[in-house]
């Protein structure tokens, strides 16, 4: 488990959180995403674009830069399938957006054209080909080939502005902040509400699963 602070260092156990060892790095940036597609493997993102990598669990980095289009942050959402397929949202500060993603590692990042010029606020992977998108105030896109084409899914506006989870390329999951989940089992094809036992009036801040029945709400 790993977790990031805004102090240049990542936190770390192994041991599901008995017990915590900082990793320290001194680059002087501020990151504010972390993803760990296996143990040894952190990597961080800043706002300006900036990538820190580990693949030896913290004993060296890397770094490297993504090369932002003019006006564009580093400050939406940001995940890696492996140790070199990833994916970063990045926005205006507004409410226009665009979508990078990279194969080798984070050494070099592209455009995806996923048909929008809203942001995407959530993004989510069941493999390094299957990735899960949404769109601000549009609904759900997917690709099933590392974003090299992107299918709106049918019917998902009501599904705008939700977190999303891939588990794999039939099995997606969107959660709203009002504490409403909605699960489809066909690849977006049809949507069912999972039942909600939140307390009335409670906002999710954020969604953790590790399986389609398996989950946390924050």
């Amino acid at each position: 488990v790993y977790s990031l602070s805004n102090q240049n260092f990542v936190i770390k156990s192994e041991d599901g959180g008995n017990s915590w060892v900082n990793i320290t790095f001194n680059t002087g940036k501020e990151y504010k995403h972390i993803a760990a597609p296996n143990p040894s493997t952190i990597i961080l993102g800043a706002s300006d674009g900036s990538i820190l990598k580990t693949m030896d669990g913290g004993f060296s980095w890397i770094e490297y830069q993504m090369n932002l289009p003019f006006g564009f942050s580093l400050n939406e959402s940001f995940e890696f399938a492996d140790n070199l397929t990833g994916f970063a949202s990045l926005s205006n500060n507004g409410s226009v957006g665009k979508l990078m993603y990279t194969i080798d590692g984070g050494m070099n990042w592209e455009i995806s054209d996923y048909g929008s010029s809203n942001k995407v606020i959530s993004l989510s992977c069941a493999n390094a080909n299957t990735w899960l998108i949404s769109i601000a105030n549009e609904g759900l896109a997917k690709t099933m080939n590392t974003g090299e084409s992107w299918q709106l899914i049918n019917g998902s506006s009501a599904l705008t502005n939700t977190n999303v989870k891939a588990f794999d390329d039939l099995i997606f999951l969107a959660a709203y902040r009002s504490a409403t989940v909605s699960v489809s089992f066909d690849g977006g094809e049809t949507w069912e509400v999972a039942t909600n036992e939140n307390p009335q009036g409670s906002v999710i801040k954020k969604h953790w699963f590790i399986s389609p029945i398996k989950g946390w709400n924050m």
